[in-house]
């Protein structure tokens, strides 16, 4: 896979370079000449969307406050355009904002605003809720009823207390409450990019207030098929742990009378790959059924578990064999270590059968 950081390439940096010329009738070349810099090969994705944020504050040559109206307009010229439009590639604008453009906090609002129309700006947004956490969310609120899919998408996004590669809200980690008006807003939004944002803002709060998000869900639930969605999405840290309640309201009823066996096909070494044999048995249908095994990683600190799912599906009366294949190769997210090890297999959250097994090294 090529790097992603290879996007900021020469086409890219000349529209860039166009739309400064054009769109605000300064010199762009500085864009074109980034690439031409010595170290520019040398720098990583971040650091190129850094260096793309510096040149256009070189270029403005003004602080935030008075080149503000000028920025405006490179935004409406990049959204008329529409060439990259959301992309990562003009990533390097809410850096900018983030970097120069926040001092006067109302006025950084308005430009997040404008700005997420063009670009996502959620990273951007974070030290304002951080340091004026009433009045963004205030805004946040407001931004909920925006015509526009993606400023409504950032009212959710840029409040959800666990951003991954954003800087995390604390006081909205130990009080998620205020984000819940946002969440029941945006609950049934006709545009599926702010669903999932919601979606993920619940799963979020459901990892420190799983109570908060079970009561929202039993509020909402069977209110609108969209709706519904977003709830079984916003709970699945809660479903994979086999939350009863959880569960329940997603129509996942107890499995206690369904039968399990697991048997283990091979034995490997850390690197190879295991196989497992894994029956169930109904003895009547079940209309719902959601079947998922669980690995319990051995870890020299404590077990890991990871959660994989298996069917959701309805199932007829009689034995059903899945095939699990274990692979035991390092992953940039997981390590591997020899030991012991358990797979469980579960029915609607219910253990049916455990089996343990050792990795050699």
């Amino acid at each position: 896979m090529e790097p992603l950081k290879n996007m900021f390439d020469e086409a890219l940096l000349a529209y860039v370079s166009r739309a400064v010329t054009d769109g605000l009738l300064l010199d762009g070349r500085p864009f074109i000449l980034a690439s031409k810099a010595v170290d520019w090969p040398m720098l990583e994705l971040n650091q190129r969307v850094s260096r793309l944020a510096e040149i256009l504050n070189e270029v403005l040559g003004a602080p935030f406050e008075v080149v503000q109206p000028r920025f405006m307009v490179l935004c409406d010229w990049l959204r008329s355009e529409g060439q990259y439009h959301q992309g990562y590639q003009l990533m390097f604008l809410p850096a900018y904002l983030q970097r120069y453009g926040l001092a006067d906090p109302f006025l950084a609002l308005d430009t997040i605003e404008r700005l997420t129309q063009v670009v996502s700006c959620e990273f951007a947004i974070r030290p304002l809720l951080r340091d004026h956490q009433q009045m963004v969310m205030d805004r946040m609120m407001q931004l909920a009823k925006h015509p526009v899919a993606s400023v409504r998408r950032l009212a959710s996004e840029g409040c959800r207390p666990r951003l991954p590669w954003g800087l995390a809200m604390q006081s909205l980690i130990k009080e998620p409450t205020p984000i819940m008006p946002i969440l029941t807003t945006l609950k049934a939004d006709p545009s599926l990019y702010v669903r999932k944002s919601v979606a993920n803002n619940l799963n979020d709060i459901s990892k420190t207030h799983p109570e908060l998000v079970l009561a929202w869900a039993e509020n909402n639930v069977g209110q609108h098929p969209d709706t519904d969605r977003i709830i079984n999405h916003g709970m699945r840290t809660l479903l994979k742990a086999g939350n009863p309640k959880a569960l329940s309201l997603m129509g996942w009823h107890a499995g206690e009378a369904l039968g399990a066996t697991i048997q283990q096909q091979n034995q490997a070494h850390l690197g190879q790959e295991m196989t497992f044999r894994i029956e169930v048995h109904l003895p009547t249908a079940m209309p719902r059924l959601r079947l998922e095994y669980v690995i319990a990683y051995h870890r020299p600190s404590k077990p890991y578990e990871k959660v994989f799912m298996l069917t959701k599906t309805a199932l007829e009366a009689g034995t059903h064999h899945y095939d699990v294949r274990l692979s035991l190769a390092d992953l940039s997210t997981r390590k591997h270590h020899a030991g012991p090890h358990k797979i469980a297999v579960k029915a609607n959250g219910i253990i049916l059968a455990e089996l343990a097994f050792d990795v050699l090294a």
